[in-house]
């Protein structure tokens, strides 16, 4: 252990107090954010509710097993150890329930913002998240964003202009989740370090580095158990083919037994005796039909990593110990042996295909490369990956230094490896050839220039990216070789790579200056472009290379030529702060002012950047200092809104223009960003918004218009008010800022301070005299806002100052309204000691106590009840009182608190309803008791005529119609239609409603103003046990005609319910009486076309040929229909075919006639089959067949014809001769 810290640098004292920030403060302000989001109190119930969720991160390890058991603390001694193994869901809901209270205070910074990024609807970035986004989220989001960068930092120092720069994200961050924290951070930022501070940051890094060796361990052995399964799939696959030629023998059904019954058996025999065919047949068969998961297996340590408890598993161990040769330790290695060897090593560390064995991680590929290569030297160099050896093999003879896993080629093969290496140069494997391992050493480039030299190579472009060697050569630095490779080939300087990148482009970009010389002298394109517009001077300058660019510029490189963005060198100069650049290319004659596409000039970038000696070099060279980007940004706008005061100052003291919100005169509203945009802020507005006060004061003395708004009518101070910056607002109320402006929403300062909870900055406003009742758009105050929000602390400072707490909203809504309907007890408390008006109605009618009632307030209720009884009784625009409301929704507390009061129970609302009505129509017994107990009339109707039973019998709700029975409720009472309860339990299908009325003495005979009784309704209904009850467990009336002179069997067999039919008849129903229709049951079902009801009539010896009062048989009225089933029925049971109507239409019809009319081809058909007459006529005189021509039936008058139909009247015999002519024609 250290007895001291050693004295650090600036860097390392900027580092250290970033890293103090982050893992100290940072984790108190999201703790903040994550118990507001996430109820201390409520935290197990709601990791409950999210248990499949957290289980699935736990699953993809996103969730350790150390923050599971934080979450979920084991409430035993035997925690998850102690539960049997139970499916999902039911051990989830076991475990937790068995689970301690989670501490929220336990969790660390990685597991609160797991939370919050998943179960809430924080949005939290990997990426740093735009400047302008102050949401909770992104700030969240920037402290994980710095503190990976500080966990993962090699170097422990940070230099000021980066120290800056974070400081102020980071502790903006988390001065967004917790305002008081920015004090804490301020002392940070200038505190003297000990050493705790550098101890706390060790500490962190150590766990910051288990976490994350832990997570690198799981995702390996993830990795290897999904390798393992894949393999066993292939090999199942392999074991199904071999199976086919299978036969399956006793010892196969036997081995099969002795399986189930042993935990572990072993299958011996000499080689070939199919040992491993008979294991296979096993398995293949429990799998298909015992559900077992087959697993083989070549190590027993991959039993471990496979096995589940939970499920019924049977692992295949085959070839146990393999093959071994006992001879074969002593002898050299041979190609044979390593390729046993290798054998050997698969489905463990190797997969194998028809050709090649592949490793299945990096680092097993290093050991067997090492281990191996060595012995086949010959073979890599002939037949090896280019690419490896292109990294992996180094000559001896260099004798320099080299890697573990290099391949090191001795002397005598050497020659081999160059003609291997010539090759390669002969297929374009230029990057493989000229940048491999030992191209960094001179020796090795002499050597490879004269064998290259004596075997005349030849130099082309890679097929694959187009590069030639002298890309590679110029973007390694290697002159001596580039000089060579120009020598061989001078076309190689004008070559272009896939994406037209030059040698030029790389040796400039690489900053190797001599080989820009050498290219540029040999007549290397200057200006050339690559596909993203990047000339070499381009390149240069991004890369900050001095002495590249002043050769490329003394050599006329274009300097004003821009890349595809619009970037010109100077704009990139500007960007990275090359301060020696910006002078040079200044000094070559760059434009100073160039703007790029967006707008932007050299000078915003450095402003943007924060590069100071860049802006003052290029403030000098004249840049001026009021161009912004097409957005409407100055260099003092971002300069203001990322704090940099030296930078504001100096842009201010050359002239740049302080109150300008925008500084292009003309753009157009669809082109301004409403996040990122100015839209008409100020550069002290954007200081104000980003608590740079250094720079408002600055702006300020060259008289910045403090009260300037953007275009929404946002001043300085609302935005500084609404981000809680209490300094930046004593600032700005100190140089008179207009306290009382509204902006577009109607909010003034006040406004924005106390929706936000910003009260210090609110009771500074309120010192400096802010209007308290001034309302927005929205009709608010800031009492309203205050009441809404709970923040009871400031009532007695807003009413002090004269809030009104009686103001009412637009809608009619007070302030006492809100608290209620919020549930804000404290502020409905608060509120009535200073005299709120609790008899004042909303728009709709209803006043405070109606709300509180209607959300469950219970002890909101109890207080508006103490507080005034004059308000219990209070009815809104639907007449409704506070007792209705609680007993519509079955609060049982809230209608024994109001029961205690003066509340009437009988108040009628505007339909007759009284709270007994809704208690029984929504089915709250409980409340139904207390009303009845309360003295509430069972018997009262509504203005439908509804009692309370009506409703419940209707809603088939037995409990409450024995209740209110017992307690008097008219079983027979009936609404002003005459339904009673018993009509409305059966026509609302309610058997057991229905017994339990009719045991109480329901009169089931009683009828409805249309002369339905029970049973008719139940028939209709075709509620068959309904109507079986009612006929054998009551005195109904089977016979009883309604209105019409139905009786329920002519409803039944108008619905045809056959079942209804059958009780019926069973209980003396009569199918020969008559309605006022003239019809009876039979022929109902006739008509119908109900074959089942009309054979069951026909069993029931029903007439079959009896008349309807229009002396319609049921055969003619079935085959009116068109009902050829019922009409086969009928003339099978002797139906006369030939008996006549008396309908005045249809006087003296027939069956046939009527057939023949309607069209109804089958059964004409089968009436003239059992001797219908097809001649007899009507009392016109009219045949059958005359009603077949007259309507065109074609068909029926074929068939009546062929049955000798003939027509008889002489007028009717020239229609036809008419007809008949006319149907030749067509």
């Amino acid at each position: 252990m250290a007895s001291a810290v050693p004295v650090l640098s600036r860097e390392e004292t900027n580092f250290l107090r970033i890293a103090n920030l982050l893992i100290r403060l940072s984790p108190k302000g999201v703790r903040i954010l994550f118990n507001k989001e996430f109820n201390p109190g409520g935290l197990k119930s709601i990791l409950s509710k999210n248990w499949t969720k957290l289980d699935k991160l736990k699953k993809k390890h996103v969730i350790t097993l150390a923050q599971w058991s934080l979450l979920f603390p084991s409430g035993d001694s035997e925690g998850e150890a102690g539960h049997p193994p139970l499916v999902a869901q039911s051990y989830s809901s076991c475990h937790i329930n068995n689970c301690s209270d989670p501490n929220s205070n336990d969790f660390d910074l990685t597991l609160m913002v797991c939370l919050l990024r998943n179960l809430t609807k924080v949005t939290i970035q990997d990426q740093l998240p735009q400047p302008s986004d102050m949401s909770e989220g992104a700030a969240v989001s920037r402290i994980k964003y710095y503190r990976n960068q500080i966990a993962h930092s090699d170097s422990g120092a940070m230099s000021d202009a980066d120290f800056s720069t974070t400081f102020v994200d980071v502790s903006k961050a988390i001065e967004i989740l917790c305002p008081t924290m920015k004090s804490e951070c301020n002392t940070l930022q200038n505190a003297d370090l000990d050493q705790s501070f550098h101890e706390i940051y060790v500490e962190f890094v150590k766990k910051e580095k288990q976490i994350e060796e832990l997570s690198a361990q799981v995702e390996t052995l993830n990795l290897e158990k999904q390798n393992i399964q894949t393999i066993q799939t292939e090999e199942i696959s392999e074991w199904k083919i071999k199976l086919q030629k299978f036969y399956v023998t006793e010892a196969a059904i036997r081995l099969i037994e002795v399986i189930k019954d042993n935990q572990c058996t072993i299958i011996t025999g000499i080689p070939g005796s199919g040992k491993s065919s008979l294991a296979y047949y096993v398995a293949m068969h429990m799998q298909d039909t015992e559900d077992y998961t087959v697993f083989p297996i070549v190590l027993p340590s991959e039993l471990l990593k496979m096995s589940n408890s939970n499920s019924k598993q049977l692992f295949i161990f085959d070839d146990v110990f393999d093959l071994f040769d006992e001879m074969d330790n002593g002898k050299d290695a041979s190609r044979t042996s390593i390729l046993s060897n290798l054998q050997s090593l698969k489905n463990m560390y190797l997969t194998e295909t028809e050709s090649i064995f592949c490793t299945k991680h990096g680092k097993v590929f290093d050991i067997i490369s090492r281990s191996v290569a060595n012995f086949i030297i010959r073979c890599i160099l002939i037949h090896g990956d280019t690419a490896f050896i292109s990294s992996r093999c180094q000559l001896k003879s260099l004798d320099e230094e080299h890697g573990d896993c290099t391949i090191l080629i001795r002397d005598e093969l050497e020659t081999m490896y160059f003609e291997r290496i010539l090759k390669d140069i002969d297929e374009g494997y230029n990057w493989e050839v000229f940048a491999n391992i030992q191209m960094k050493y001179e020796k090795y480039r002499k050597i490879l220039m004269n064998y290259l030299e004596k075997s005349g190579a030849k130099f082309i472009s890679s097929k694959i990216d187009y590069t030639t060697p002298l890309h590679v050569t110029a973007a390694k630095g290697y002159f001596t070789m580039s000089e060579y490779l120009l020598a061989k080939n001078r076309k190689q300087i004008c070559s272009l790579d896939k994406n037209n990148w030059s040698p030029l482009h790389n040796a400039s970009m690489n900053g190797h200056h001599e080989i820009v010389q050498l290219l540029l002298s040999n007549g290397a394109a200057i200006d050339q472009s690559n596909n993203e517009g990047y000339t070499p001077l381009l390149e240069s300058c991004n890369s900050g290379h001095l002495k590249v660019t002043e050769i490329l510029l003394k050599k006329h490189a274009n300097i004003n030529r821009c890349e595809n963005n619009g970037r010109f060198p100077l704009h990139i100069a500007a960007q990275e702060g090359f301060a020696d650049l910006i002078t040079l290319l200044v000094k070559n004659k760059a434009k100073v002012n160039q703007q790029m596409d967006n707008g932007m000039t050299p000078l915003y970038l450095a402003c943007s950047f924060g590069h100071f000696n860049a802006v003052k070099l290029l403030v000098e060279y004249m840049a001026d200092v009021n161009i912004g980007e097409n957005n409407g940004w100055s260099p003092l706008h971002i300069a203001c809104r990322s704090g940099f005061t030296y930078i504001s100052e100096l842009l201010i003291d050359n002239g740049a223009e302080v109150n300008n919100g925008f500084n292009k005169i003309e753009i157009k509203a669809c082109e301004i960003d409403k996040n990122c945009g100015i839209n008409g802020r100020t550069p002290i507005y954007l200081a104000c918004q980003f608590d740079h006060l250094k720079v408002a004061k600055k702006l300020l003395k060259y008289n910045a218009d403090i009260n300037k708004c953007d275009e929404n009518g946002w001043s300085p101070l609302h935005i500084a008010c609404k981000n809680g910056k209490e300094d930046v607002v004593i600032f700005l109320l100190k140089h008179d800022a207009f306290i009382n402006n509204y902006h577009a929403n109607g909010y003034t300062p006040l406004h924005c301070a106390w929706i936000n909870g910003h009260k210090n900055v609110a009771k500074l406003l309120l010192k400096h005299n802010a209007a308290v009742n001034e309302y927005d758009k929205d009709g608010q105050t800031p009492l309203y806002s205050a009441t809404v929000n709970g923040h009871t602390d400031l009532f007695k400072t807003l009413i002090e100052h004269g809030a009104d707490v009686n103001f009412a909203k637009n809608n009619g809504r007070t302030l006492i309204y809100e608290a209620c309907q919020r549930g804000n007890l404290e502020s409905a408390q608060m509120l009535l000691l200073y005299n709120a008006d609790v008899t004042t109605c909303d728009e709709n009618g209803w006043s405070p106590l109606h709300i509180a009632s209607h959300f469950n307030h219970k002890e909101i209720v109890a207080l508006l009840c103490d507080h005034s009884t004059a308000v219990v009784n209070q009815s809104n625009k639907k007449g409704r009182s506070p007792l209705h409301i609680a007993c519509q929704e079955g609060y049982e507390d809230i209608v024994k608190l109001l029961l205690k009061t003066v509340v009437s129970n009988s108040i009628c609302d505007i339909n007759g309803y009284t709270p007994l009505h809704f208690s029984c129509s929504n089915g709250h017994k409980n409340v139904t008791e207390l009303l009845i107990k309360d003295g509430a009339s069972v018997n009262k109707i509504d203005k439908e005529g509804q009692t309370p039973l009506f409703i419940v019998a209707k809603n088939g709700d037995t409990n409450l119609i024995q209740i209110l029975i017992e307690h008097g409720a008219d079983v027979n009472i009936a609404i002003h239609n005459g339904i009673t309860p018993i009509n409305s339990a059966c026509q609302s299908k309610h058997l057991e409603a229905a017994k339990i009325l009719i045991s109480y003495k329901a009169d089931v005979n009683k009828c409805g103003d249309n002369g339905w009784s029970p049973l008719h309704i139940a028939s209709y209904c075709n509620e068959k046990e309904i109507v079986k009850y009612l006929c054998y467990y009551s005195d109904a009336l089977v016979n009883l005609p309604n209105k019409k002179g139905k009786s329920p069997l002519h409803i039944a067999c108008e619905t045809c319910n056959e079942d209804i039919v059958t009780i019926l008849l069973q209980r003396g129903a009569s199918y020969n009486y008559y309605d006022k229709s003239g019809n009876t049951p039979f022929h109902l079902a006739c008509n119908e076309g109900d074959k089942n009801i009309a054979e069951q009539f026909i069993k029931e010896n029903a007439p079959i040929n009896y008349p309807n009062s229009f002396n319609e048989t049921p055969l003619y009225i079935a085959c009116k229909g068109g009902h050829r089933d019922v009409v086969e029925l009928l003339i099978k049971h002797g139906a006369e075919v030939n008996m006549a109507a008396k309908l005045e239409s249809e006087d003296g019809w027939t069956p046939l006639h009527v057939s023949s009319a309607y069209g109804k081809t089958c059964i004409t058909d089968l009436l003239l089959k059992n001797n219908a007459s097809a001649n007899k006529q009507n009392n016109k005189g009219h045949t059958p067949l005359y009603y077949a021509i007259h309507n065109n039936y074609e068909d029926i008058t074929d068939l009546l014809r062929r049955h000798g139909g003939i027509l008889r009247n002489e007028d009717v015999q020239k229609n036809e001769t008419i007809r008949t002519k006319h149907c030749v024609i067509l």
